[in-house]
């Protein structure tokens, strides 16, 4: 009998094998392409944004994006990038995406940071509420007992406007409103209302119909310098990206927004009184429009608690941009601050913050 030949089966090649390993390699490879050119294109956008961002009206179109995606999607990139095994070069490009997406991700971190502490003297109520349409679209009674029981000492109101098929027209409510604050001084420009309980001093000339200046007189003996802003919206969202009409329309808006950044920073750069900075200035923390300036005063919503907070919705389940700022200066501090639900009578949130103002200057 033949000697018996054992023949031991080799199983599968190195690496994979078997009818299924071509597939399975292919779709790691897919899967490895897809997350590298996701990762770098993403960067790319991230990085063109925070360069372009405020220097090109063009670039106005892609401000609709929320800012929390800038973080959302180079951290969830950066995670990704380890698991398919995409390597370091991949993993940098990743990183430097997450750490540019911070900035503009609408994070408000002074919020970790210990506060100011109880103020030392009396305090000053600021609201600035962007009204959308006044009262036009809600019940009157409504609107403006809401406004009273916010009883602010200071209010910066914005949207005193009509919309008429598909017009925007001026309206007269200053009858009302001396009826309903009748212990307030009203001061009205165009489509800026700002109501103080606090004597005014003066209204100083700012030079744009965006930008409404009110000095008022503080507890204390201080000059309070109230700045009252509405900045015009950055697109038209009734027009096409695929037409022309569109682009100009960003040009024609990206300078008027311009000229009221431009007006504010050279009213406030002259102005040494403690100040407060509130309005609809239709910026979000991703756009470079606020660079502008940012750098005129400290964020109130350092004082607050929200670390991500938000006030505009492009619907009530979509509430996921900041449009909506004030900035405190000149040695004012800002001891808390809230964004408060408009109860149904504008899109946006209604800001309020406890101030407190230093002597004389």
């Amino acid at each position: 009998m033949a000697d018996a030949v054992l023949t031991r089966n080799p199983g599968p090649p190195p690496g994979g094998g078997g009818p299924d390993a071509g597939g399975g390699g292919r779709a790691r490879h897919v899967l490895r392409t897809l997350v590298g050119v996701s990762a770098c294109g993403w960067t790319a956008f991230v990085l063109l944004n925070l360069v372009v961002s405020g220097r090109w009206h063009v670039w106005l179109a892609f401000s609709v994006v929320p800012p929390i995606a800038y973080l959302v999607g180079s951290a969830s990139l950066a995670l990704a990038v380890p698991l398919v095994r995409g390597g370091w070069r991949l993993l940098a490009v990743a990183l430097v995406g997450l750490v540019a997406a911070v900035p503009q991700s609408g994070l408000t971190l002074g919020v970790l940071t210990p506060g100011p502490g109880d103020p030392a003297g009396p305090t000053v109520t600021v609201v600035s509420w962007n009204t959308e349409y006044w009262d036009r679209t809600d019940d009157s009674d409504d609107f403006y007992q809401h406004l009273r029981d916010l009883d602010a000492d200071v209010y910066l109101l914005q949207e005193y406007l009509d919309f008429v098929d598909g017009r925007i027209v001026s309206i007269d409510e200053e009858a009302a409103l001396e009826a309903r604050f009748p212990d307030y001084d009203i001061v009205i420009r165009g489509h800026l209302v700002t109501l103080s309980r606090l004597p005014v001093l003066d209204v100083p000339a700012v030079g744009h119909r965006d930008v409404l200046r009110v000095d008022v007189a503080a507890p204390g003996g201080a000059a309070l310098s109230t700045y009252n802003v509405h900045v015009r919206a950055q697109m038209d969202p009734t027009l096409s990206p695929l037409s022309g009409e569109f682009y100009r329309t960003l040009r024609a808006r990206d300078e008027r927004r311009v000229a009221a950044y431009d007006a504010l920073r050279a009213s406030a750069t002259r102005d040494e009184r403690p100040g407060v900075i509130g309005g609809d200035l239709n910026t979000t923390p991703a756009m470079g429009d606020l660079r502008r300036i940012r750098d005129l005063g400290q964020d109130a919503a350092d004082a607050g608690s929200s670390v991500h907070p938000v006030s505009w919705d492009l619907s009530s389940a979509l509430r996921l941009w900041r449009l909506d700022w004030m900035f405190v200066r000149n040695g004012v501090v800002a001891h808390d601050y809230r964004l408060e639900d408009p109860a149904g009578l504008s899109d946006h949130s209604v800001q309020i913050a406890r101030i407190s103002v230093g002597g004389d200057r």
